[in-house]
């Protein structure tokens, strides 16, 4: 087993070069490094921020509740160790902007999600993710929403007639009422 230094260090550097594959002309800056013009709830970031990159172009997206939101996200996965690049949109010159991955986390593309009402909206922000990536983390923000009730509902959709997405990839879990953090294969969980 790899030293957890040289892992980061190993999924930094994968991190990196996945997201400059996928925008070879963004400038990246540290989270840390972001200031934004509104405060109050909702735009509150936390501090140590360190393994976190956020391309320039999201920056200029002027949607500062978004991106705070995605910073807190990232933060979680940062605190465990991961490599989070918060990636720009995509824009399309006829469709406009195309729906993608928030971010690259070691090395491969996720799409983040909160859901902070009632269980149904775990399955609607789940089927939605998975159009968007193979990789998915989800942040529970109900503290009354349990890990066994997410998993029932992750698996409903992967078994749905109406499913048409693979069983590649991994789901990210965290669970505000318990502070918990869990990941899981989606093939293990179909």
């Amino acid at each position: 087993m790899k030293p957890k230094d040289s892992r980061e260090k190993e999924n930094a550097e994968k991190t990196e070069a996945e997201a400059r594959r996928r925008f070879p002309d963004e400038e990246w800056m540290d989270a840390q490094d972001v200031k934004f013009t509104r405060e109050g709830k909702g735009y509150e970031i936390p501090p140590d921020l360190r393994n976190i990159k956020i391309a320039g172009a999201k920056i200029k997206e002027k949607d500062e509740l978004a991106l705070a939101k995605e910073i807190r996200q990232a933060h979680i996965l940062a605190k465990m160790g991961y490599s989070v690049y918060l990636l720009p949109k995509t824009k399309d010159p006829v469709e406009g902007f195309v729906k993608g991955p928030d971010a690259v986390v070691n090395g491969e593309p996720c799409e983040f999600k909160t859901v902070e009402g009632k269980i149904r909206r775990v399955e609607e922000r789940f089927w939605d993710s998975r159009m968007q990536s193979d990789n998915v983390y989800i942040r529970v923000a109900n503290p009354n929403i349990t890990k066994g009730e997410v998993l029932e509902i992750v698996k409903k959709v992967l078994n749905h007639r109406a499913y048409s997405g693979t069983t590649k990839g991994w789901l990210i879990l965290t669970l505000d009422g318990t502070g918990a953090t869990h990941k899981f294969s989606i093939r293990g969980l179909k």
